[in-house]
C-alpha cells in the first residue's frame, strides 16, 4: 500500500520546544509561511484503544488532551481516531506529544500511522503511512506535511502504536490543516531596491515559503521564502534565507558565470509563454551566473546554455542570521512582455549548518524540468497569482517484487565470497553539518569508534582511504590497532584535489582557471605530480604499504572533460585547445575533425565525426595515463590490485571511457551506480536496474574483469534506500560480476541513520553468499559500439538497458555485451555467440562491418535494431556498399510515423501480437520514433510490418547464416524494462530457435532473507 501514498512531503517529525539554534529548524520541522487563511479541522473527540476492553491500556481524554496508557502489556497497542480530508491541498498535520514513565522492552517501538480510505472501503485501501516518533520525556511538536491519496476522504490516525512498551503517552494540541499553494503578485509602479536586501520597497509583494527538498518528499530544514512582483518591464523576486551559522557560509566564487551554485546561494528559473527559458544564480557574494534553458529534442532533460547572457540584475546581502538576495528579471531576456502564463521555479542551495537543496515546488525529477514549474499568470497591470507546482511522489519507486529465490539452481565459485568494503563518509567529521560538529564536539570519538566497532563486525574493510586514515582514526597507531583487530586494510587513492593545484602551479595545459584545482586526468604534468606524491609519500609512511589492499587511480576522470576542451567554456585557454585541435584533425580526425566542443551549436551533420575523433583521442591519452600510473603501482604494491578509473555511473551511463581500452591496465574496473540518482535523471523504469546494469556493461566490455561496484548507501536526490533497496542493489551487482563491493555513505549519522545500519546488515547478509558461477561464453550476444555511442551522444544507454531488462530480468537468457573494438581486433571472436543483437551502430569502428559478415557467413544469426546500421565510416564517409551486401539494401531510407509493429510470417510469432515502438530519448536526433520504410530485398522474408501494411523488417539468408533486419528502432528510451510487450514474445521465440537457455535462476538472485517477494 505505501506505493500508494502521493506526495508526503516527510517534515515528520520532532522540533523542541526549545532549540538549540535559531533560525534552524529542527530536522523535521518545516517553515510555515501562509499566505491567507489556511483551513484547520479538529478530529472527532472520539479516541479508542487497540486492543479493546484490555484491562492493561487504558485512554483518557478531555479538553482536547489525549492521555494514552499502558501498564503490563506485551505486544503491539495504539489508540486512534478519525481526520476528514478533502480538496486537493497539501495538508499539515501538527501536535504536541510527550512521554512519562516510559519502559522499553527490546523490540520497542514507537510510532504513527496514517491509514487512508474512501467511502466504506476498509481503513488503508488507500495507502499507509508510518512513521517513527522518537520517545521524548518533554513537550515535543510534531509536523507532517502531505498530499492525500488520490480519492481518498479519510483516514485513521493511530497514535502512538506502540510494541512492547509500558508507560504514558501524552497528545495536545492535535489538528490538521491545510498549506496554501498560491500568493497573490502585485504589479508596482515603482520599482522595489535592489541592493540585495528585503527592505520596505518590498513590502507589498507576495510570498510563498515553504521550500521542498529537491527531488524528495520532505521540507527544507533551513526557513526559505520567495516575495515576487513584477511591472512593465521586470519581473522581480527576492529570496529570504535563515542560516545561523553565517560564519560558516561557503561563497568562494567571485568570477560572473563560473561555478556559483556551490557555494550558499539561491537560483531563480523563468519561463516564457513563448517557451524561452532562462536560468540566473546568485551567491552570497552577490556573483552571478546565468543561462538559457532548453531542451536538446522532445523527451531529453533541460540543459542550460551558459554561453548566454542576459541582461538582468542581482544582488545579494549577508546578515546576523542569513541572507537575502534579489533579482530583477527584464523580459527582454525572454522576447517578451508581461502577460500570459509564465513558469517560475525558485532554488537555494545550503552549504554552511547543513547541506541541502530545496526548491518552490515539490515534484519528482530535475528541479529545472520546466514543464513542472510553478505557475505565474501575468496580465498588466493587474494582480498576478502565483500558484505551486506539486505531485504525487512515490514512496517506493524503487521497489522490485522478485519470486522466491529456487536457491539449488545456482551454481557458486567454490568457497569465494564478495569483498565489501566502504562506509567512509560516515566516519569522516568534515562531512557533517557544522551544527552537527558543534553539538558532538565532546563525544564525537566515541561516536567515530562506535561506528567503526560496527563497521568492523559487519565484516566490511577500508572504512577510511590513504592518505586521509590517520585523519580518521585520531592517529596512525589506532589505525594499525583497528586493522590487526577486524584483519583488514584500506585504499590507497592516488589522486586528490591537492595534486590539481600542484600540477596547475607546474603548467598543467589541460584545465580551466573557472574550475577550482581541476585538472584532466591525461595531463602529463599532473601524471608526475602524482607519481612524485606516491614516491614521496610511502617513503614519509612506510606503515602505509602492508596494510594497503586495493590502489586507486582517478575517480570519474571524465567530469571535468567537456568544460575543459571547449572554446566556449574555455577561452582562456585558446591557445592550447588550438594546438590541441590541430592534432585531433591530423591525427583522428581525417584532417577535418577536431575538438568536439560541448558547448558549442553542434547540430551540424560534421558533430558526431568530432564527438568521435576527440574520444579516441582522449581514450588514447587516458590508456597511456593508466599504463604510466599502473607501472608506478606496481613498483610499490606488486600483489595489490590497481582499479585506474571508477567511470562516473552514479546517473546515467554516458560510455566516454572505452571500457575494452581500459581493461589493459586494470586488475579491477570500478563503476558507481546510484539509483536514486538515475531516478532523478532518468525516471523510474530507467533506475530500477541501474546497479546491475552499470555492472554488468562494466563487466563485459571488460572482457570479463572482476568489477569493483559501489553501493548507494546514503541519501541523494532526495531520497534515502531503504534496506530491501540495498539488498536489491547488492543482489543486482553480485549477480552481474562484481566481486567488490564499496558502499559509499555520507555523514549518515546525522542524515539517514537508519541507512547506516541496514547497509552493515546488508553488508553481512552480503559476506554470508558465495559468488555465483556466471556463464562464461552465452548463446546471445549484444554488440556494443562505442564510436556508435559518441557519434549519437547518448546520455542514457536507453538501447541496451531495454535489452539488459527485457532478456536478463524479464526472460532470465544469459547473454553478453561484446565490445565492437574488441571484435574488429580479433580480441573477441563472434562465433562464441549464436545469435547477436545490434541495437545500435551508425557509425561503426573500422573493421566491424567485415567480422559481421564473415560471422553471418559461417553461420550465425544477426538482429539489426538500428535502421541506419553501418552507415558511416569514422572519416564521415557513407558505406552504402556495405549495407547493400549485408542487409541487400539499394535505396536510401525515409521517415515514417510510427508507433507500433505487426509481427510478420517470418517472425515465428503471432500475428496478432504486438511489437510497440519507443521514442528516442537522450540522445542526438531524438524525441520521435525512428522508424523508415524499407523496401524489402527479393530474396527475404516479411518479418514485421506497420499498421498500413508496408515492410517493418526482413529476415534475410546470408551466407550460412540470416540476418533479421527492423526498419525501426524499438528501445529508443526504456519504457519497455517495466512493461511485459511482444518483444517479449519475439525474443522467447528467438531464444528458442536459436538453442539459447532461458529462465536462468540467476537473474532472479537475491540475498538471504528477501522480504519483497510474490
Amino acid at each position: 500500500m505505501f506505493n500508494k501514498i502521493k506526495n508526503n512531503r516527510k517534515v515528520a517529525t520532532v522540533k523542541k520546544k526549545e532549540q538549540e539554534m535559531s533560525g534552524v529548524k529542527s530536522v523535521f520541522l518545516p517553515a510555515l509561511l501562509l499566505v491567507g487563511s489556511a483551513l484547520q479541522i479538529h478530529a472527532e473527540n472520539v479516541w479508542r484503544s487497540w486492543p479493546r476492553d484490555d484491562q492493561h491500556i487504558k485512554v483518557v481524554s478531555q479538553n482536547g488532551a489525549v492521555e494514552f496508557s499502558i501498564q503490563d502489556f506485551h505486544g503491539e497497542a495504539s489508540c486512534y481516531t478519525y481526520f476528514p480530508v478533502s480538496g486537493s491541498s497539501r495538508k499539515l498535520l501538527r501536535f504536541q506529544y510527550r512521554n512519562t514513565r516510559i519502559t522499553q522492552g527490546k523490540r520497542f517501538r514507537q510510532q504513527l500511522k496514517l491509514m487512508f480510505t474512501a467511502g466504506d472501503a476498509q481503513y488503508g485501501s488507500r495507502g499507509i503511512v508510518t512513521l517513527d516518533l522518537p520517545v521524548r520525556t518533554k513537550d515535543t511538536e510534531f509536523r507532517y506535511e502531505f498530499m492525500p491519496p488520490e480519492g481518498a476522504d479519510k483516514f485513521r490516525l493511530l497514535l502512538p502504536v506502540w510494541n512492547d512498551g509500558n508507560g504514558t503517552f501524552h497528545i495536545s494540541n492535535l489538528s490538521l490543516r491545510d498549506l496554501p499553494d498560491t500568493a497573490s503578485i502585485p504589479y508596482l509602479s515603482n520599482a522595489p531596491s535592489l541592493n540585495g536586501k528585503i527592505d520596505n520597497s518590498w513590502q507589498k509583494t507576495g510570498r510563498l515559503g515553504n521550500f521542498c527538498v529537491i527531488g524528495s518528499d520532505e521540507a527544507s530544514r533551513l526557513d526559505t521564502s520567495l516575495q515576487m512582483a513584477y511591472d512593465g518591464e521586470f519581473l522581480y523576486a527576492a529570496f529570504r534565507c535563515s542560516e545561523p551559522e553565517m560564519n560558516r557560509i561557503k561563497r568562494n566564487m567571485t568570477q560572473f558565470d563560473s561555478q556559483v551554485w556551490s557555494d550558499d546561494s539561491v537560483e531563480l528559473m523563468v519561463a516564457a509563454p513563448n517557451q524561452e527559458a532562462r536560468q540566473y544564480i546568485l551567491n552570497v557574494n552577490g556573483t552571478r551566473w546565468d543561462g538559457r534553458l532548453s531542451v536538446r529534442v522532445p523527451g531529453d532533460p533541460w540543459r542550460a546554455e551558459e554561453s548566454w547572457n542576459g541582461k538582468w540584475k542581482g544582488a545579494a546581502s549577508a546578515g546576523k542570521d542569513g541572507y537575502t538576495a534579489v533579482f530583477a528579471i527584464p523580459f527582454s531576456d525572454f522576447g517578451a512582455g508581461p502577460s500570459g502564463k509564465w513558469r517560475i521555479n525558485a532554488v537555494r542551495h545550503a552549504r554552511a549548518s547543513i547541506r541541502e537543496s530545496s526548491h518552490l515546488n515539490c515534484f519528482e525529477g530535475p528541479f529545472n524540468n520546466v514543464e513542472k514549474f510553478a505557475t505565474l499568470e501575468l496580465d498588466a497591470p493587474r494582480t498576478a497569482m502565483l500558484r505551486r507546482y506539486t505531485e504525487p511522489i512515490s514512496a517506493a519507486p524503487l521497489k522490485i517484487v522478485r519470486r522466491p529465490l529456487q536457491a539449488e539452481k545456482l551454481a557458486y565459485r567454490d568457497a569465494l565470497s564478495p569483498r565489501i568494503m566502504g562506509m567512509a563518509g560516515t566516519v569522516t567529521k568534515q562531512l557533517y553539518s557544522s551544527s552537527f560538529q558543534r553539538k558532538h564536539a565532546s563525544d564525537w570519538t566515541k561516536i567515530r569508534d562506535q561506528a567503526f566497532k560496527e563497521i568492523a563486525a559487519s565484516g566490511m574493510e577500508a572504512p577510511a582511504v590513504f592518505p586521509w586514515v590517520s585523519a580518521r582514526f585520531g592517529s596512525r597507531q589506532a589505525a594499525e590497532k583497528y586493522a590487526e583487530r577486524s584483519q583488514s586494510g584500506f585504499l590507497l587513492a592516488m589522486h586528490n584535489t591537492s595534486h590539481s593545484a600542484a600540477a596547475l602551479s607546474r603548467g598543467a595545459k589541460f584545465s580551466n582557471p573557472s574550475l577550482k584545482n581541476s585538472v584532466n586526468a591525461i595531463d602529463p604534468v599532473l601524471r608526475n605530480v602524482i607519481a612524485d606524491w606516491l614516491n614521496g609519500y610511502l617513503a614519509k609512511e612506510p606503515w602505509v604499504k602492508p596494510l594497503t589492499i586495493m590502489v586507486r587511480g582517478f575517480d570519474e576522470p571524465s567530469n571535468n572533460l567537456e568544460e575543459i576542451f571547449s572554446f566556449a567554456k574555455n577561452p582562456q585557454n585558446r591557445e592550447n585547445l588550438n594546438d590541441l585541435d590541430a592534432l585531433i584533425r591530423r591525427e583522428y580526425g581525417a584532417g577535418r575533425y577536431g575538438i568536439y566542443d560541448a558547448f558549442a551549436d553542434n547540430r551540424d551533420p560534421e558533430a558526431p565525426f568530432r564527438r568521435i575523433a576527440f574520444l579516441r583521442y582522449w581514450n588514447d591519452r587516458l590508456d597511456e595515463a593508466n599504463a604510466f600510473y599502473r607501472n608506478e603501482v606496481k613498483r610499490h604494491f606488486p600483489q595489490i590490485p590497481f582499479t585506474p578509473v571508477v567511470v562516473n555511473t552514479v546517473a546515467n551511463y554516458r560510455g566516454i571511457v572505452d571500457f575494452a581500452r581500459l581493461a589493459k591496465h586494470a586488475d579491477w574496473i570500478g563503476v558507481d551506480p546510484y539509483p536514486t540518482s538515475a531516478l532523478a535523471v532518468l525516471g523510474r523504469a530507467r533506475a530500477l536496474y541501474h546497479t546491475g546494469f552499470s555492472v554488468k556493461m562494466a563487466r563485459d566490455l571488460s572482457g570479463g574483469k572482476p568489477v569493483y561496484s559501489f553501493i548507494q548507501a546514503f541519501r541523494y536526490h532526495g531520497r534515502a534506500p531503504k534496506g530491501t533497496e540495498l539488498d536489491e542493489w547488492v543482489a543486482q551487482a553480485l549477480k552481474n560480476g562484481a566481486e567488490i563491493l564499496n558502499y559509499y555513505s555520507d555523514a549518515n549519522l546525522e542524515t539517514c541513520p537508519e541507512v547506516f545500519h541496514a547497509a552493515l546488515e546488508t553488508a553481512r547478509k552480503a559476506k554470508s553468499t558465495r559468488l555465483l558461477r556466471l556463464p562464461v561464453t552465452p548463446a546471445l550476444g549484444v554488440l556494443y559500439s562505442d564510436f556508435d555511442f559518441w557519434g549519437r551522444a547518448d546520455d542514457a544507454a536507453h538501447r541496451y538497458y531495454a535489452l539488459y531488462a527485457i532478456l536478463g530480468e524479464s526472460l532470465g537468457i544469459p547473454f553478453e555485451y561484446i565490445s565492437a573494438s574488441s571484435a574488429a581486433s580479433g580480441q573477441k571472436n563472434l562465433k562464441s555467440c549464436q545469435l547477436l543483437i545490434v541495437p545500435g551502430l551508425r557509425f561503426a569502428e573500422p573493421g566491424i562491418a567485415e567480422k559481421l559478415i564473415r560471422y553471418v557467413k559461417d553461420g550465425g544469426a544477426l538482429v539489426i535494431f538500428d535502421p541506419e546500421a553501418l552507415s558511416f565510416a569514422p572519416d564521415g564517409s557513407e558505406t552504402p556498399e556495405i549495407r547493400h551486401n549485408l542487409f541487400g539494401l539499394n535505396a536510401p531510407l525515409r521517415p515514417v510515423a510510427a508507433s507500433c509493429l505487426k509481427p510478420g510470417p517470418a517472425s515465428g510469432i503471432s500475428p496478432d501480437c504486438k511489437l510497440p515502438l519507443a521514442a528516442v530519448k537522450n540522445m542526438r536526433d531524438g524525441g520521435r520514433v525512428h522508424a523508415f520504410s524499407v523496401q524489402m530485398p527479393k530474396d527475404a522474408e516479411l518479418l514485421a510490418l506497420y499498421s498500413d501494411g508496408a515492410c517493418a523488417g526482413f529476415k534475410r539468408n546470408f551466407g550460412k547464416g540470416v540476418v533479421y533486419f527492423f526498419a525501426a528502432q524499438p528501445f529508443g528510451n526504456s519504457d519497455f524494462a517495466v512493461m511485459k510487450t511482444g518483444w517479449n514474445v519475439f525474443f522467447t521465440a528467438l531464444a528458442q530457435k536459436w538453442k539459447c537457455p532461458q529462465k536462468q535462476e540467476y537473474w532472479n538472485y537475491q540475498l538471504p532473507g528477501n522480504k519483497e517477494q510474490k
